[in-house]
């Protein structure tokens, strides 16, 4: 059976020694420069990745001790706070179970439809459907501005943030 990692976050962290600390905190610690804030270290079978979001960190490992030992080498060194589990983060929630992470942005959705008033909207398909039921409204009012670009930013931002 493959192990999977469990996720924590922890906030209050100083973004400029963040970098130094982690990499003096764990020995054999790979940096990657394609992402700049991502540290991995692997010991044995197990594995811990380490990813610094501005003042957030987020830590997880193949390895319950590993977790452990890297948030007691953090709170030695830094004033924080560990958040627990991982649930939320940057838009995305975050569902883990013993054999896997699941993201996805269902609470995001839902406030969209709840702030544009489009809970019991009828859905289509996309492509939309030749024969579809849908004309042009010659007589109706006309389209606030602000209203509509607000609801095409947040399906901009939707699709841009969406887990692959």
């Amino acid at each position: 059976m493959e192990k999977f990692i469990k996720m924590y976050m922890s906030l209050n962290l100083p973004t400029l020694k963040i970098r130094i600390i982690s990499i003096k905190c764990i020995s054999s610690t790979k940096h990657f420069m394609i992402e700049s804030t991502l540290f991995i270290r692997k010991v044995g079978g197990d594995i811990l990745l380490v990813q610094v979001y501005v003042d957030d960190i987020i830590f997880g490992s193949t390895n319950e001790e590993m977790c452990r030992e890297f948030e007691q080498v953090m709170k030695s060194k830094f004033e924080m706070s560990n958040m627990g589990e991982l649930s939320f983060f940057l838009g995305l929630q975050v569902s883990q179970r013993e054999d896997s992470i699941y993201l996805h942005q269902t609470k995001y959705v839902q406030d969209i439809l709840s702030k544009y008033k489009m809970n019991n909207s009828s859905t289509y398909g996309t492509p939309i459907p030749v024969n579809h039921s849908l004309h042009p409204d010659k007589d109706g009012k006309d389209v606030d501005y602000t209203l509509y670009r607000g609801m095409i930013g947040s399906l901009m931002y939707l699709t841009a943030s969406r887990p692959a």
